[in-house]
């Protein structure tokens, strides 16, 4: 089996972080009843919260450290694709250095937020699935790509506006 590298957006790691905890969380509330006794009900998943720790090797490891920084400073959503799991949309929330960093090596932290608990469908290799009445307009709004990139990776579709439900749209 072959594993597919950790991606977030443009940036795709060379090699796995050496750590990475996704955590899962649901929400349960109790609630008392008139006359004593309670009960607990589900209030639903909170967003996927992913954290890690890796290293950057080699003589372009800064080089590498400096474009994380700067996916960081973007602020943006974007596609997260971790080994094993579909795709989801995140924001990058934490960068840090660790460690004394080396011309060879650095290491760091680093933390993402998933960016809602979406209806819509994503593949395991991050494609899009469209829904009733989408449009490549629709999609490329809902996923955060220009629509002439949609259009450019996507040469089987021949008009933007006529999609059918389940149609598979590639992102990136």
């Amino acid at each position: 089996m072959v594993i597919s590298n950790m991606r977030f957006d443009s940036f795709e790691w060379a090699h796995n972080p050496l750590t990475v905890q996704v955590t899962h969380k649901r929400r349960m509330t109790q609630q008392n009843m008139a006359g004593g006794g309670s009960f607990v009900s589900n209030a639903g998943c909170e967003l996927k919260v992913i954290k890690g720790k890796g290293e950057l090797a080699g003589e372009n490891c800064t080089q590498e450290f400096q474009r994380l920084c700067d996916l960081f400073e973007r602020g943006k959503r974007g596609l997260l694709t971790l080994p094993f799991m579909a795709p989801f949309y995140a924001y990058f929330t934490d960068l840090s250095l660790t460690g004394e960093p080396t011309p060879e090596l650095i290491t760091y932290t680093f933390e993402f937020t998933q960016a809602e608990n979406s209806e819509y469908a994503l593949t395991a290799d991050g494609e899009a699935v469209v829904k009733e009445s989408e449009t490549l307009f629709d999609i490329a709004y809902r996923c955060g790509v220009d629509v002439e990139e949609l259009v450019r990776l996507n040469p089987q579709i021949k008009r933007p506006d006529e999609l059918t439900a389940g149609e598979v749209v590639r992102l990136c």
